[in-house]
């Protein structure tokens, strides 16, 4: 769990001493800083398979991207969903007023109630490294193969967008992202007087989602 954790603190305490500036604008460097930290795409990256798998790729002429609910491990799915429930059930009681904790009990409820295997996204793993041992016993099965692609084409060849992200397997560094994210929410929220901050704050959530 996030509360009480020396990270969430820490990264609250910075974030305070930040200029304060629009939500709009701390909404807008959350995603720079985002999308900075799967930059620059290397080289080359290796996508491990078994030899059926190879084969499928070399008649197919395609690297098939599987359903997210049909993972060797779906599970995935619903860690997201706890982490981003951690950090909203956090101690942000330094942040005052009805609308943030209306932000964060509406955030957790929509959480609740959401099924987590419905889902349109479709995921294809890659590796910087080509002779990965974790990789091979994972994805290689017997007598498999690393195939290297040039990692700034990948983004190209797929005739449906795609986003090439870097996995982050830290807990608290994933409670920090998000924390960074609902933070400027709840400062926004708290910074509004007790009639309006349900009317605007919402209004500037939307204008934040969008934006994120």
């Amino acid at each position: 769990m996030l509360d009480g954790s020396h990270n969430f603190r820490q990264t609250v305490a910075m974030n305070n001493e930040a200029d304060p500036g629009s939500l709009e604008d701390k909404v807008n460097t959350w995603t720079a800083n985002w999308l900075r930290r799967h930059e620059p795409t290397p080289r080359t990256l290796f996508h491990y398979t078994t030899p059926a798998g190879f084969l499928g790729i070399l008649e197919s002429q395609k690297v098939w991207a599987t359903d997210a609910r049909f993972l060797n491990d779906s599970t995935e799915l619903v860690y997201a969903e706890e982490v981003i429930s951690s950090v909203l059930s956090a101690d942000w009681d330094h942040y005052r007023g009805e609308a943030v904790r209306t932000l964060l009990s509406r955030g957790q409820h929509a959480l609740d109630g959401a099924d987590p295997f419905v889902t349109g996204v479709h995921v294809v793993c890659f590796c910087e490294q080509g002779d990965l041992l974790s990789q091979w016993r994972g994805y290689g099965g017997q007598g498999g193969y690393a195939l290297g692609f040039i990692g700034p084409l990948l983004t190209y060849m797929s005739p449906q967008p795609v986003a090439l992200r870097k996995v982050i397997y830290d807990r608290s560094e994933q409670e920090a992202l998000i924390a960074n994210l609902v933070q400027p929410f709840c400062e926004y929220l708290s910074n509004l007087g007790p009639t309006d901050g349900c009317v605007h704050g919402w209004r500037g959530l939307g204008a934040g989602r969008a934006l994120g």
